[in-house]
């Protein structure tokens, strides 16, 4: 964290997200279609997050660690993505928007300042980490400066209210990914026993 290789990474990214918005506004992209573009660049990364940190089961074949499920704060905003991709135009699509939007300026700075993934230019996952938070500020950050998103003071408790929704899954993720992981070893280590038994 704050190496050159850090300082450099940031440089790239504030040099992508200004094109991305620089051309973004002079095509004049609808929300519909950065939305769609932005749940294209989510699909993406999450398979390469899930290829890249797949590893091998102590119980037969390959699984991915309970980390690695999209359900961190960033992660989270691909089943905000999914609603507005599948719904039509209704009240909840707009407060889910918005909700994305205040998400997506806020949580890519500190993901980009204080990085979970590392640094190292020789990873994959150093890749998909930063391009990811910087594809989701690109996406809030367009919505503000080209006026497609209503930011008013009853939106923000609407969003508050989205984002404290957010919060107690990921509280309650911890709690329940721990319960699943107890209860699959328990299942494991009573079939050894049987097996044990019968032999």
């Amino acid at each position: 964290m704050f190496t050159s290789n850090h300082f450099i990474i940031i440089g790239i990214l504030i040099v992508i997200i200004i094109i991305s918005i620089l051309l973004s506004k002079k095509y004049k992209l609808s929300s519909k279609n950065a939305t769609r573009i932005f749940f294209v660049i989510c699909i993406i990364s999450e398979l390469v997050k899930d290829f890249v940190n797949i590893v091998p089961s102590k119980y037969g074949g390959f699984v991915l660690e309970p980390e690695d499920i999209p359900l961190h704060l960033c992660s989270i905003v691909i089943f905000g993505m999914l609603y507005l991709m599948l719904s039509k135009n209704d009240k909840n699509k707009e407060h889910i928007k918005t909700a994305v939007v205040v998400l997506g300026i806020v949580s890519p700075v500190f993901a980009i300042l204080i990085p979970n993934e590392g640094v190292a230019f020789n990873k994959v996952i150093t890749y998909q980490y930063f391009l990811y938070h910087d594809a989701l500020f690109w996406y809030a950050a367009y919505h503000i400066i080209s006026k497609q998103v209503n930011l008013g003071k009853k939106e923000y408790f609407l969003d508050l209210k989205y984002l404290g929704i957010t919060f107690m899954i990921m509280l309650l993720k911890g709690l329940v990914l721990q319960l699943i992981q107890t209860m699959v070893e328990i299942i494991y280590y009573y079939h050894l026993l049987f097996m044990v038994k019968l032999v």
